[in-house]
């Protein structure tokens, strides 16, 4: 399926939100998602048009153990980073562009998935 910003994600560590949101705050997910999810592919040109992403940085996500050790708490950085903003925080812009081999593997699954699901009549 090619996804578009607006879209809401039903799987994974994000599922529930828009892709326009993960895309704002963990657009590395996007791309982790067309590389590793089977029928994942999104309209790049619709994400290029999106404002620039402001991440919210994982190592803020990062909370000490009783036992000194770092855990990483798997579950999405939405939330977080939102409350971030609304309580006056600032992220900063990141120049972001879906590199060249993510891009191809896009579109190859496009066509790809174009050969190999079957046709809605």
């Amino acid at each position: 399926m090619e996804y578009k910003p607006n879209e809401i994600i039903t799987y994974g560590v994000h599922k529930g939100y828009p892709l326009y949101k993960v895309y704002k705050f963990d657009p590395t997910y996007i791309e982790w998602l067309i590389k590793y999810t089977k029928e994942f592919t999104i309209c790049l040109e619709s994400f290029t048009n999106l404002p620039k992403p402001t991440p919210y940085s994982k190592q803020m996500h990062l909370t000490e153990m009783g036992n000194g050790f770092l855990e990483y708490n798997i579950e999405s950085v939405i939330p977080f980073a939102e409350l971030f903003l609304d309580n006056g925080g600032i992220l900063k812009e990141f120049n972001f562009k879906f590199s060249n081999e993510i891009a191809a593997i896009n579109e190859l699954k496009k066509i790809i998935l174009m050969i190999t699901l079957p046709t809605k009549i």
